[in-house]
């Protein structure tokens, strides 16, 4: 899907969400981008809680590779166990592509930090704003 082609109203329309409560949403757009909204009261993000995101977008996306945008939250951290999963051959099967919201120079620094050590398979790139990164998301998609 060209990014040209999509409407401002339908880029950020959520077809539907789905919840694992106490951890994540993961909102479903009709463009099929999927956003990971961890919750606000976590702090932090362990490999548990990133095989059940993973399960989740198995779920939503049936199976198939999407496409995920996701934001962290101010103070949460992120287990070395739950970062090395992300960066998986499980997890890499089932994006397309990964897009992160970096909106302040401490999740760049710990962002820039996953990117050497992990070296995610996906294409995986930071973005200042949501409309940059869902823009190219949407570059990925049929």
């Amino acid at each position: 899907m060209n990014s040209s082609m999509v409407s401002a109203t339908d880029k950020y329309s959520i077809s539907y969400t789905e919840e694992i409560t106490g951890i994540v949403k993961v909102h479903v757009y009709k463009t099929g981008i999927l956003e990971v909204q961890w919750y606000d009261g976590l702090d932090e993000i362990d490999l548990k809680s990133m095989q059940q995101l993973m399960e989740c977008v198995r779920k939503v996306g049936k199976g198939e590779k999407v496409c995920l945008y996701m934001s962290v939250n101010e103070f949460v951290t992120i287990t070395m166990d739950a970062l090395s999963y992300a960066a998986s051959k499980e997890c890499e099967d089932l994006t397309l592509a990964n897009a992160v919201l970096v909106d302040n120079l401490a999740k760049k620094l710990v962002f820039n930090f996953y990117l050497r050590v992990n070296k995610p398979g996906t294409p995986t790139k930071t973005f200042g704003t949501k409309e940059e990164a869902f823009d190219w998301l949407i570059s990925f998609m049929n």
